[in-house]
């Protein structure tokens, strides 16, 4: 099975970013693209109970994280993911019809028994090009929803622990603006 890659967006070639970000964006015209979401822990948090988490999964996968760096100009792509719960009806809204800068097919993704099954599930992965802001932070990111997702709940991956960049902890809240132009459907 072949792994679509589209042309990567601005903002996302270059070296790793440490904490010094750019100011936030909040011009009138990003609302219509933008989203609040919630921070929030993975939904199998706990050791042993349901599937690995995505650091797991990227060290069974790394032809996917060698394709996100290709699409991204990263050198490297953090070991796990930021999860995010926001309103499921604004998600399929904004994120549905539009063109993905990555689509992963379900086929190419490996999980450990007894959760191999959850690729098929899922039907693919759709990455999208976003920024994350909390208060004066923020950080290009890709954007992870399934083609057949988890009601609600996104995740975003970069080369930078976002936790750390963005000073995010469980509950807290991250505005998410798309790209204005989908580089990728053109």
């Amino acid at each position: 099975m072949r792994i679509k890659v589209l042309v990567p967006g601005a903002g996302f070639e270059g070296s790793s970013r440490g904490a010094a970000q750019c100011p936030s964006l909040r011009n009138d015209h990003l609302r219509s693209r933008e989203f609040t979401a919630r921070v929030s822990s993975r939904s199998s948090k706990t050791p042993g109970v349901g599937p690995p988490g995505e650091r797991e999964i990227l060290r069974l996968n790394p032809q996917r994280a060698e394709l996100l760096q290709r699409a991204t100009g990263w050198r490297q792509l953090e070991g796990g993911s930021l999860n995010l719960e926001a309103d499921e009806q604004v998600l399929s809204a904004m994120l549905d019809s539009r063109a993905p800068a990555v689509f992963v097919p379900p086929g190419t993704v490996i999980y450990p028994p007894p959760y191999d099954h959850i690729p098929g599930i899922r039907n693919g992965y759709r990455y999208f090009r976003v920024t994350a802001h909390h208060g004066a932070k923020q950080c290009p990111v890709l954007l992870r929803r399934a083609v057949n997702p988890l009601p609600g709940r996104v995740q975003l991956f970069t080369d930078v622990h976002l936790r750390t960049v963005l000073g995010v902890e469980d509950g807290d809240q991250v505005i998410v603006v798309l790209e204005e132009i989908d580089r990728g459907a053109s």
